[in-house]
């Protein structure tokens, strides 16, 4: 028989994910997509070890091993009990999974007492690795939705006038963003850099934020525009608030929906 490793490997990586999708699912997980590609792909070269004589490699241990670590990788809680739990599930999918498949085999090939059992069409293969696809396809789509629907949720509408200047742009409400002006207490809005060069603001009419996060210490300029005024998408209808406008390096969304981090104490 002949067996080509590329779609051998193919094959694996598309049950991987099939099976990784289904225990996380299952529990409710949460689960890093590039991750979870990266920890099936890691799957499915371990599958080539049933190629080579090494008994350690393919004892029960071993496998059961792999499969932990895949799901140590692909999962965000980490914690040993969600381990635990996956790996079981995932143990019992991948069972059903490949009963489902074998006794599909065989009554797809005939079968005889005394003679030994030769696979000579196994269609339905194709059939549950075209499912698996479908599967994986329609829940990547239906996660995007959700993810934009939530994020639309949180997505504003923020109008800046600052003397002759004014600026319209989105911004997402960071409901972990606690960052106030100490002196007026005020909440701010952070905005691109490339928008807050827009005003041309006075050194002295600037202010000087200084946060700390896990990480790291450090301190960002602002202003308190003449007027500033939010609306969510759907209710339409602006609000006037009072926040210091402050700049904020690098890009805040990777896909633009927004270019501005409102914090929560604005709303």
């Amino acid at each position: 028989m002949e067996v080509y490793l590329d779609i051998f490997i193919f094959e694996n990586f598309i049950i991987n994910i099939f099976l990784l999708l289904l225990t996380f699912k299952i529990q409710r997980i949460k689960y890093n997509i590039k991750l979870l590609y990266l920890s099936s792909l890691l799957g499915a070269l371990y599958a080539l070890v049933i190629f080579y004589n090494v008994m350690i490699l393919t004892s029960i241990l071993a496998k059961l091993v792999v499969a932990i670590v895949m799901i140590y990788i692909a999962i965000d809680n980490r914690k040993i009990i969600n381990i635990i739990k996956s790996t079981f599930i995932f143990f019992m999918i991948a069972f059903m999974l490949g009963g489902m498949c074998f006794s599909f085999v065989v009554m797809q090939n005939t079968c005889l007492v005394g003679q030994d059992f030769v696979i000579e069409n196994n269609s339905f293969k194709e059939v549950a690795l075209a499912l698996i696809i479908v599967f994986i396809c329609i829940t990547r789509i239906i996660d995007s939705i959700k993810e934009r629907a939530i994020i639309k949720n949180f997505i504003y509408d923020i109008y800046i006038r600052e003397g002759n200047n004014t600026l319209q742009i989105k911004g997402f409400l960071d409901t972990g963003n606690e960052l106030r002006e100490p002196v007026t207490n005020l909440p701010c809005i952070l905005i691109e850099k490339n928008y807050f060069d827009q005003f041309n603001i006075q050194d002295k009419d600037k202010y000087t934020i200084r946060y700390k996060t896990i990480s790291k210490d450090g301190a960002v300029q602002g202003f308190k525009g003449e007027s500033i005024k939010i609306r969510n998408e759907e209710d339409k209808s602006w609000i006037n608030v009072d926040a210091i406008i402050c700049e904020c390096e690098g890009k805040l969304s990777k896909t633009d929906d927004f270019h501005a981090l409102l914090s929560r104490g604005i709303v």
